[in-house]
């Protein structure tokens, strides 16, 4: 199993969600995040003060994903996401709390309580 977290453009989310209904993916936790990047800094003026602005909003976006979905899911988000960045990590285990179900499904024994 892979984590996949992809940090995208607010405008281009839409586009993004179509293309990984496309690729399969039915469900993804989304978060907004403030990206702070001298380059994208600007200035403004507000009552005569002048000051810069550098934080940029973004989402990211994290799916936890079997591998053989990954390169299909990546290359929807490569496609779509218009720059950004995509973080893949391998994941030992996954435990559902709400339905008991876990890491079985990762290929490791289940942890006592």
């Amino acid at each position: 199993m892979k984590l996949i977290n992809a940090i995208i453009n607010p405008l281009f989310l839409t586009d993004v969600r179509q293309a990984l209904e496309g690729a399969g993916v039915r469900a993804f936790t989304l978060r907004e995040s403030l990206s702070v990047d001298a380059k994208y800094g600007r200035s403004e003026i507000y009552r005569g003060a002048s000051w810069v602005v550098d934080q940029v909003t973004q989402f990211e976006i994290t799916l936890i994903l079997p591998d053989g979905e990954v390169s299909a899911v990546v290359a929807a988000l490569e496609r779509h996401a218009g720059g950004g960045q995509i973080v893949i990590c391998p994941v030992e285990g996954v435990v559902d709390r709400a339905s008991g179900t876990g890491p079985q499904r990762a290929g490791v024994t289940r942890l006592s309580a």
